[in-house]
């Protein structure tokens, strides 16, 4: 139920974009918003859309979107890379993230949600 909530706040913002792109609502619940963290991700490809699930940092490469072979996160930095069958390492970094009210979708705590944006460089 979360994801399809997640999936459907965040087609909007992908109906703009060329490249691929990633939603992520992200839910911290210390004090000003601090670690521990919970991050519901939504990754947006060829106009379709993907609920990854749970995904604090590191790599998976599990409940990936079809094809997708690795994604890693590493919100210290706000970067990730990616790899598709067939693709090099491709890039994105964190464009912006706003805090989205008092509850997350299906949670009652406040979250902030973060757009990622595919960039060519490398690391």
């Amino acid at each position: 139920m979360r994801l399809a909530l997640t999936a459907a706040a965040l087609t909007a913002l992908a109906t703009t974009c060329v490249a691929d792109s990633a939603g992520v609502f992200r839910a911290c619940y210390g004090k000003y918003y601090t670690e521990p963290c919970e991050a519901q991700a939504v990754w947006f490809t060829d106009g379709n859309n993907h609920g990854i699930g749970n995904f604090n940092g590191g790599c998976r490469t599990d409940g990936l979107p079809p094809h997708m072979q690795e994604l890693c996160i590493d919100w210290g930095k706000t970067r990730l890379h990616f790899r598709f069958t067939g693709q090099g390492k491709r890039y994105m970094i964190g464009r912006s993230n706003r805090r989205v009210g008092d509850f997350c979708p299906g949670r009652s705590y406040g979250c902030e949600l973060h757009v990622w944006e595919e960039v060519g460089c490398s690391w």
